[in-house]
């Protein structure tokens, strides 16, 4: 235990005051907070003040001119922003006589700062990016969740999404409904259409129920109806082709292993490559994409990869990531089939009163990986909805903004654009810092994301010539902000990512 002694002099009475600290001196962290020092006194008094207005003590007097006692004296520290550490002294003064004041040294830790490389290999070419996407569901299930103008000017035009899935509704009377749900933004953003169904109608399958599980019951499709729901697939997309809103991609099945106790339909795996082989090619108006398995189960899309009447009736892989994490599937590389993430929700942070951005960082994370794991697009669940990209309206959004998650999703959707071609991207440095990077259009764009709680300071090596670089980020605090860039010669730029968050550098 240090002991501060203070002597206070007056005529020939002795006085004297004392503090008592384990040490002259004391580390608060970043966070800041409540904290106290132990005060005793001895008669005399004393005032309190701080050299700085991030430390306010919960008294400005201690003791008094006669007796003695002993005190655990408060004080409330701030928050510090800054990445370095900062001061501040506590004093304590006589209030009379001139016997000088002690002190109480306050050192704050700064957020902290780690070093890190990105190395980027534009000579190094991976797979090419067809874009990212969100989900129309239209007006289905009395959710109103078809996208506005408004939803569709943020989603498309601001946050730079190039995909938009839709819902096949298996009646069809009410297939010129999604048509005219797709008609802006097709027309005006010229987005690509990914359709999905979820269940065929019900006199198809066996037992001919709607659900994929009724009372206990699982459905499938009737092997008698193949050729019928293929040509129902073709049906559709031939009517979306003539209602001018063409779709890129059809797929065969929504989530074909899981028992949803609503609209939905299980397949077998042989089943499913029985369905493929022998009357996949029907379906001739988009490409058609396999059934999207719940977890992208490789073992569930080998049958079709592996039988080359199945694999040339097929030209997309899709699949969804609940459960799963992003993995590279080499049998489709091989097979030069694209590899989509169609379908996956983080909403748990709302059911759960968890932390929201943290939650964001975990999609962001995912992203990610599917981007160094070779898949070719990232298709998000909804897109206008409260816990989602753009506000509808509930739980205090307003519908057409763009949320905090929209922010994050868009500092990929915005930069990485379709037919752009990842490179190599290197991290040497910290584990919790993420990168990915691509060419195109005589840029290059490398976008990090950093899960950790300390900032990282970036040397970003490039083996070509820099002429201009632009960056923005999205965190907890900030949305949308620039990020300074600083040459550090010809090929290189050094910049600074916050925590917990993802920046998106522009090199042309």
């Amino acid at each position: 235990m240090a002991l501060c002694l203070v002597s206070c002099a007056k005529k020939e009475v002795s006085r004297e005051y004392l503090v008592s600290y384990d040490a002259s001196s004391t580390e608060i962290p970043a966070g800041g907070g409540s904290f106290s020092l132990a005060i005793s006194w001895k008669a005399c008094m004393v005032t309190v003040s701080t050299s700085a207005d991030f430390v306010q003590p919960s008294t400005l007097n201690v003791g008094s001119s006669d007796g003695e006692g002993r005190l655990d004296l408060s004080f409330i520290v701030a928050p510090n922003t800054d990445y370095s550490s900062r001061q501040a002294r506590i004093v304590f003064t006589p209030t009379y006589d001139s016997v000088p004041g002690k002190e109480i040294l306050i050192i704050q830790e700064g957020l902290g700062m780690e070093d890190a490389v990105v190395s980027l290999n534009s000579a190094v070419s991976y797979q090419s990016w067809d874009g990212f996407g969100a989900m129309n569901l239209g007006n289905n299930w009395n959710l109103n969740t078809d996208w506005t103008v408004a939803d569709a000017d943020a989603l498309l035009g601001d946050m730079g999404i190039s995909i938009m899935r839709i819902r096949i509704p298996f009646d069809e009377k009410k297939w010129e409904d999604i048509a005219d749900e797709c008609r802006y933004a097709y027309e005006r953003y010229g987005v690509k259409i990914l359709a999905t169904p979820w269940t065929m109608p019900a006199y198809m399958k066996t037992p001919q129920q709607i659900q994929a599980k009724k009372d206990g019951i699982t459905s499938s499709l009737n092997p008698d109806y193949y050729k019928e729901y293929a040509l129902y697939l073709e049906r559709f997309a031939a009517f979306m082709k003539a209602s001018g809103v063409p779709l890129t991609a059809i797929s065969v099945q929504n989530e074909p292993d899981y028992a949803a106790e609503y609209d939905g339909c299980l397949w077998s795996a042989a089943e499913h490559l029985a369905f493929v082989r022998d009357y996949g090619h029907l379906v001739r108006s988009a490409s058609l994409v396999t059934a999207e398995s719940f977890s992208s189960s490789q073992a569930f899309y080998d049958h079709v990869l592996k039988d080359d009447t199945a694999c040339s009736n097929f030209d997309i892989v899709g699949g969804h990531l609940y459960g799963a994490v992003p993995s590279a599937y080499p049998l489709a590389a091989e097979k030069g089939k694209r590899l989509w993430m169609t379908e996956h929700l983080l909403n748990e942070s709302w059911t759960g009163n968890t932390d929201h951005w943290t939650e964001t960082l975990a999609m962001l994370s995912e992203i990610n990986g599917c981007m160094v794991n070779g898949w070719n697009a990232y298709i998000w669940w909804y897109g206008c909805r409260y816990y989602s990209l753009v506000g509808d309206g509930y739980e205090g959004t307003s519908r057409g903004e763009i949320l905090p998650r929209g922010y994050a999703y868009a500092q990929y959707s915005r930069y990485v654009r379709p037919g752009d071609v990842r490179i190599g991207a290197d991290v040497t440095g910290p584990e919790d810092l993420l990168a990915c990077a691509f060419k195109g259009e005589g840029r290059l764009t490398a976008v990090l994301v950093n899960t950790g709680n300390t900032a990282k300071k970036v040397n970003l090596d490039t083996d070509v010539q820099i002429m201009s670089s632009s960056a923005t980020y999205t965190s907890r605090q900030a949305f949308v902000s620039s990020l300074s860039t600083e040459p550090s010669g010809a090929s290189t730029v050094t910049f600074i990512i916050p925590r917990e968050s993802i920046a998106t550098i522009v090199l042309k």
